[in-house]
């Protein structure tokens, strides 16, 4: 590029000496120290705009330069720029894609250890507690006395006076009288309650609920010890 503005102020000089030549032929003839020393000006003028052409093109050719080369940095960095974000994107894809990956493993992994795993079975269903159902364990008669109706008190008291009124004389026999009046009417009471007794029964019963109860009944039962039976009414039924 220098060698080409080099050439080129050589053909500006050149043509500016030509035209100062033609010039001052056309006129009259000076001398030869004038010759010489307007020669001399005019070369060192045409020097001088030589050199300012050159120096300013020059400058031009630099500001290109330098342009051009800002221009090819500025790309360079823009290319830089771009292959380092799609890395980057790259490399957030790659990393995207090993976590699901490993997600599905881990969610593969556990579903196959929850498959291989015996389930525990299931907890037992609670029967519901029946509150008036149990078991027989036993069933006891019992001899009940009957109740006095007072006849056996009258009839007992008179025999006892009786009996009384036989023994001794005067105040003791009426003292024995009293006494037998008295006695012979706890007899004869004991007497007809005896002659009433009459057979009842105990109930031991084991109840669903855990504990154990004693129903007493008049009635002889329909059932036997290990029966299953239920309470109504304080009454107990087989079931």
């Amino acid at each position: 590029m220098e060698a080409k503005l080099y050439k080129n102020s050589k053909i500006s000089i050149a043509a500016l000496l030509l035209l100062i030549v033609i010039t001052f032929g056309a006129g009259c003839s000076p001398s030869p120290e004038e010759t010489a020393a307007q020669n001399q000006a005019i070369a060192e003028k045409a020097v001088e705009e030589a050199k300012k052409q050159i120096l300013a093109e020059q400058a031009a050719e630099k500001e290109r330069q330098e342009a051009a080369f800002a221009a090819e940095m500025e790309e360079k960095m823009r290319k830089e720029e771009a292959v380092a974000a799609a890395k980057a994107e790259l490399i957030a894809e790659q990393r995207a894609a090993a976590a699901k990956a490993k997600a599905r493993a881990i969610a593969k992994a556990k579903e196959k250890q929850v498959a291989s795993t015996p389930q525990p079975p299931p907890p037992p269903v609670r029967k519901a507690v029946c509150t008036t159902c149990g078991v027989v364990v036993a069933v006891n008669a019992v001899e009940v006395e009957g109740k006095g109706s007072g006849l056996g008190v009258v009839a007992g008291g008179a025999a006892g006076g009786l009996l009384g009124n036989q023994v001794g004389q005067g105040t003791g026999r009426d003292v024995a009288t009293i006494i037998g009046v008295i006695g012979g009417a706890i007899a004869g009471n004991k007497i007809e309650k005896k002659s009433k007794k009459v057979t009842e029964y105990d109930i031991v019963i084991n109840m669903e609920t855990g504990e154990q109860l004693v129903v007493h009944q008049a009635e002889a039962p329909n059932f036997l010890a290990g029966d299953k039976v239920r309470i109504e009414n304080d009454v107990v039924i087989k079931k």
